[in-house]
């Protein structure tokens, strides 16, 4: 063996040494520290009167004084131990409504103490059946506690387990090789990024190493998502009517007609205006006839508003081959998942390619990985839903298109594949049939290929007049069919049918307003993350503004710039040397920004501040912010390196958030499980 790898080995026992010595000194140090506790076994124990305990089992029979006190403790009580579940917790495992809801036992600690006399409350507390770290609950009291009182948020006629409730309880040793893996490769990936080390120095060079350690990213990516989604129960069958539209949709294509087979009551028909909700439901209710939620309403027919191109690659090919049998949302999401995860690495490493051979590959496949998971991926794994067809598919094809774009021309041969310029075209155009404001996307063509255009004439001359058709030709076939979609539905070429929807607000009657432009640009690009001292460390943001006026709003975690770090190397587009450095990508990085804000402006007016809009635009930011890596890393810089490492921690923080459908109520064991591998100390 060389001294070299002898070297290169005793670094990493050094680390691995390091991980054993976290594991089992640090990250279970509560079992540690309670290992010399004198557990306490209650003994006066007694109910509220809205509950009735016999044995060991409980039922909730009022709404109110639903806890169990302990009296006459005169301990310092360190910690409670409560092994307490619903009786039906392991009833129908996995199904809306039944023990994914009941694993999660929402309760409320009230205690005294030498400093109260009196019951002080202490935070709301979850403790999940299948999570048995989440039954030690860490106490922080002053002196002896002489009473203590456990109230249960349950419902009448809930029925509960009551196993064991032990006071100053010893917390069992738990070795997580999970941990210590994850731990051992984040020492690792430091260690390998800084800028001294043997590993920062390497560059790519095409070898197979390095392209199989590329298809492995991408492998880990596809699979973590497909763990999400396919495990994200209330998208696999969701009871939604309205998330239907595109097997509706499939099933009109195939009829030859382009509106949805569904009967309009005649008082829909009837109304004044139908798109007022309020009226709406005052139609409902006195009527008893209802209407299709979120769905297109023009002359009397109901449309699907969202891009038609999921319906005729997905939809319309899986009910010819499967007797006319729908299709779920989540399928197509996960499929144009897939579709991101490729081409965001094959982007990146083709930018990197042709524009910055220096950088690291490890800082490549660091700021790919940053780019990937800040791009809106993260909400399309939480949410498969009907809104996230359009949008994903809209983000793959961008991705995908630039890609093909940016591949086009090979810098070494001066050359340009007429293919993948006119796939390029091709991908870039379909936007357009699936989510129009990406279409924004497709002008990025102006300072990607100026130099061909206006100063070498290789596009848009007589002598490279195939290039000029390859380019063009696919957006003009794919712009007259559209056309054609929305005159055949809304008797306008430029009408795509989302102003005609039945949902909370009048959006025929919407319109322009400049006061919302700075809400939007606050929300979807500048406003800080609201923080919180509990995993996973980052809470929705609310929305507060001056705007008296009517606005569509939902869960935000902050904007592309305030959550994601990444984003701000692009201040150093200011710097004169750092412009020069990215080697004639200035334009296409300073269009590519101003675009994102476009769309997040465009989004604003046109329907408002929501979360899964950020991928709209995320990506026309987060490229410029990946190419200006590239440039600072060519030298080393270490600030790249911190920014990106901070970027995924708060992409993982996204991954967990608390926000509807979130983890923690799809899949709280999961969700618990990591919870308390993190927050080791509570």
């Amino acid at each position: 063996m060389s001294k070299r790898s002898s070297s290169r080995l005793i670094r990493l026992g050094i680390i691995f040494a390091v991980v054993l010595v976290l594991e089992i000194l640090v990250f279970n140090y509560r079992s540690l520290v309670t290992s010399g506790y004198k557990p306490v076994t209650p003994s006066d124990v007694s109910a509220g009167r809205g509950l009735r305990i016999s044995g060991d089992e409980a039922e909730v029979i009022s709404d109110t004084d639903k806890y169990i006190e302990i009296n006459d403790i005169n301990e310092k009580v360190h910690n409670i131990y409560l092994d307490i579940s619903d009786t039906r917790a392991n009833e129908n495992e996995g199904k809306k409504g039944s023990s994914f809801e009941r694993q999660n036992l929402k309760i409320i600690l009230k205690l005294t103490d030498e400093a109260n006399s009196e019951y002080f409350d202490t935070p709301d507390y979850r403790i999940i059946e299948g999570v048995e770290r989440t039954k030690y609950i860490k106490l922080h009291t002053a002196g002896k506690t002489e009473k203590l009182r456990i109230e249960l948020q349950k419902a009448v006629g809930d029925k509960l387990k009551i196993r064991n409730i032990t006071l100053n309880a010893k917390v069992p040793f738990k070795f997580s090789f999970l941990r210590l893996i994850f731990t051992f490769f984040a020492l690792f990936s430091l260690y390998c990024l800084r800028p001294g080390s043997s590993v920062y120095a390497i560059k790519y060079k095409g070898k197979a190493w390095q392209n199989a350690t590329i298809a492995a990213f991408m492998a880990v990516n596809i699979a973590i998502t497909s763990v999400a989604v396919l495990n994200n129960n209330q998208f696999i069958s969701p009871g939604w009517d309205h998330h239907n539209q595109y097997n509706k949709l499939a099933e009109a294509f195939i009829k030859g007609q382009s509106y949805l087979d569904y009967t309009v009551p005649d008082s829909l028909k009837e109304m004044e205006n139908p798109y007022d909700k309020k009226a709406r439901d005052a139609m409902t209710e006195k009527t008893g006839e209802g209407y299709k939620w979120d769905t297109a309403y023009y002359n009397g027919k109901y449309y699907v508003y969202f891009g038609a191109l999921p319906a005729l690659l997905y939809y319309m090919p899986y009910k010819d081959n499967h007797n006319n049998k729908d299709l779920s949302n989540h399928v197509p999401v996960l499929i144009n998942c897939y579709i991101i995860i490729v081409f965001t690495f094959l982007l990146s490493l083709s930018i990197l390619k042709q524009k910055f051979p220096d950088t690291p590959f490890s800082v490549y496949l660091l700021l790919t990985q940053t780019m990937l998971s800040a791009s809106g991926i993260i909400f399309m794994m939480h949410r498969p839903d009907l809104y996230n067809v359009p949008i994903s598919m809209g983000v793959a094809l961008t991705v995908a298109g630039l890609y093909m774009w940016i591949s086009a021309y090979d810098t070494k041969y001066d050359y340009i594949t007429k293919g993948k310029l006119c796939l390029g075209s091709l991908l870039m155009a379909l936007v357009s049939a699936s989510r129009p404001q990406l279409l924004m996307a497709s002008f990025l063509a102006i300072p990607l290929f100026w130099n061909k255009t206006l100063k070498e004439r290789k596009l848009f001359s007589k002598k490279y007049i195939l290039d000029s058709v390859l380019v063009t030709v696919p957006y003009v076939i794919v712009a007259v069919l559209v056309m054609r979609y929305n005159f055949i539905r809304f008797g306008s070429v430029f009408d795509f049918g989302a102003n005609y929807n039945l949902t909370t607000n009048d959006m025929t009657r919407r319109g322009f307003d400049l006061g919302r432009i700075p809400m939007g640009i606050g929300a979807y690009l500048l406003q800080p993350p609201k923080t919180m001292l509990k995993f996973p460390f980052i809470n929705g943001t609310e929305l507060w503004s001056n705007y008296m006026g009517m606005t569509i709003s939902e869960t935000m975690y902050g904007g592309v710039f305030g959550i994601f770090p990444i984003s701000w190397l692009l201040l150093k587009l200011s710097e004169k040397n750092i412009r020069e450095k990215i080697k004639g990508l200035l334009p296409f990085c300073v269009c590519s920004i101003c675009f994102a804000v476009v769309i997040a402006v465009a989004d604003t007016q046109m329907a408002g501040i929501l979360y899964r809009y950020m991928s709209d635009f995320s990506l026309l930011i987060l490229i410029p912010s990946v190419i200006m890596g590239f440039a600072l890393s060519e030298k080393g810089n270490v600030y790249v390196n911190i920014a990106s490492l901070l970027t995924l921690f708060m992409c993982v923080c996204l991954l967990f958030n608390t926000a509807d459908f979130s983890l923690e109520s799809t899949n709280p064991n999961f969700y618990y499980s990591i919870s308390t591998l993190i927050t080791f100390w509570m």
